[in-house]
């Protein structure tokens, strides 16, 4: 179970990593997109989307963090609630991020679906 926890955290890891380098590799200019996407559509962009933009490569910090210590509580004799702690961490990072750029709460509550 714990080898498990560690392959899926570090893998939630490297897909962090993935949306990191689509929001930073043409020097933030898909934030501005999704801003004025969600601006034209929603009519307002959510703090939470402004915020998690505008962190850009410090993201790429949060996946080597999570990937080095899904990876290094392996190598001590804690707890199977540790691994779970940190897949936890793993997912909710990853569910924010795609939630930055897809915001449910303004799509459910206008006409656009």
């Amino acid at each position: 179970m714990k080898i498990f926890l560690t392959i899926v955290s570090s893998l939630f890891a490297v897909l962090q990593g993935v949306i990191a380098y689509y929001w930073t590799y043409d020097s933030g200019r898909t934030g501005s997109q999704f801003f004025s996407m969600l601006q034209s559509i929603y009519g307002q962009v959510p703090n939470w989307s402004e915020m998690a933009f505008s962190l850009g490569v410090w993201w790429y910090g949060v996946a080597a963090v999570i990937a080095i210590a899904s990876i290094a509580v392996n190598f001590f004799p804690l707890s199977k609630s540790v691994h779970v702690g940190i897949f936890v961490v793993s997912l909710a990072t990853v569910v924010s991020m795609v939630y930055a750029m897809y915001p449910i709460h303004l799509m459910a509550s206008g006409d656009i679906i």
